[in-house]
């Protein structure tokens, strides 16, 4: 038996520029109305409203397992799974058909938090920078212009840091994250990277976090008058 026409709602798009005509049917298994395109009914490529599908609590499709039947929402049979991401554990709702055929989204928003992956221009290697949890504008920026003054030729300051040999340590070079472990959060907008010994390069025990005017101090072209 066909579902039963109700009434014809609307014409939508489907695809490339083509349009199908909508109608609510009474589906003849359990009497829920549910929306669908008339000629699929006519075609016998909808017979119901989803009900009729069987449904195995934690049955795995596509490698994703389905704990729970939401029944059937706006005509269509809907589940719930896990994300799929990395350490998250939330749940929420898909579309049945659409997990089957592999089509429907496999993470419940979280992986727009994830950090970003990047390649670092000078080593070559992945780095976690964005949206991590140890990310913070300033401080990346200060580790980003770090890596600049020692490594790029074409840095205004490349003279006074990478042309005297001034380096930076592989663990920071590397990666932020490290970085930002190392050297913490800048305590206040005042206080800028400072190196200990100006001869010597960025590193853990030679960096620290200084006024303008500790900076000044800590040039290597002062003199000292006696």
């Amino acid at each position: 038996m066909k579902p039963k026409l109700i009434n014809k709602i609307e014409s939508r798009h489907f695809a490339k520029g083509k349009y199908l005509v909508y109608g609510l049917f009474q589906c003849p298994s359990c009497d829920n109305t549910f929306e669908c395109p008339i000629s699929h009914v006519n075609t016998n490529r909808k017979r119901n409203c989803g009900c009729r599908i069987a449904i195995d609590v934690e049955d795995n499709v596509n490698g994703i397992n389905i704990l729970q039947d939401l029944g059937v929402i706006n005509g269509r049979r809907n589940v719930l799974i896990t994300c799929t991401q990395d350490g998250c554990i939330n749940t929420y709702a898909v579309i049945y058909s659409s997990l089957k055929a592999g089509k429907c989204k496999l993470d419940c928003g979280c992986k727009k938090n994830t950090p970003k992956i990047k390649e670092n221009k000078v080593s070559n290697k992945p780095v976690s920078i964005r949206n991590h949890s140890l990310y913070d504008d300033k401080l990346y920026y200060t580790w980003k212009g770090m890596k600049r003054r020692c490594y790029s030729k074409t840095h205004p300051k490349y003279i006074h840091y990478g042309a005297r040999g001034i380096t930076v340590c592989n663990e920071w070079r590397n990666s932020y994250i490290q970085f930002a472990t190392d050297m913490g959060a800048k305590q206040h907008t005042g206080l800028s990277l400072d190196r200990i010994d100006n001869n010597k390069g960025y590193y853990k025990e030679n960096c620290r976090w200084a006024t303008c005017k500790e900076q000044n101090n800590n040039k290597r072209n002062n003199k000292l008058y006696i």
